[in-house]
């Protein structure tokens, strides 16, 4: 297909289970292009909103609406903290769960 100069593919996913399969490896993809987008502003921008048009859906499909995630987010802040001051969380442990960033 071809739309206002861009040439593309789609496709139809049969079932919902292979869509949200395709939709966390879509996930991934995007998330990559943010982390090489740095190039400017723009493309940054450009690639963060494809990262969360992605991440939108994948609620959708799982039926989280707003009101959740935001009771989740204060919950994970509260335990792990943000991003002020740039600190960075390396890895965390609790009830026998340990972040993947722990080697």
């Amino acid at each position: 297909m071809v739309r206002q100069g861009v040439a593309f593919e789609v496709q139809t996913i049969p079932t919902r289970e292979v869509f949200l399969e395709k939709l966390l490896a879509k996930l991934t993809e995007e998330a990559s292009g943010v982390v090489s987008a740095v190039s400017t502003k723009q493309v940054l921008m450009d690639e963060i909103a494809d990262l969360e048009r992605v991440i939108v859906e994948i609620k959708k499909q799982y039926d989280i609406d707003e009101r959740e995630m935001s009771h989740v987010r204060a919950k994970n802040f509260h335990e792990k903290g943000g991003f002020d001051g740039r600190v960075l969380l390396v890895w965390s442990q609790k009830d026998g769960y340990t972040s993947n960033e722990k080697s």
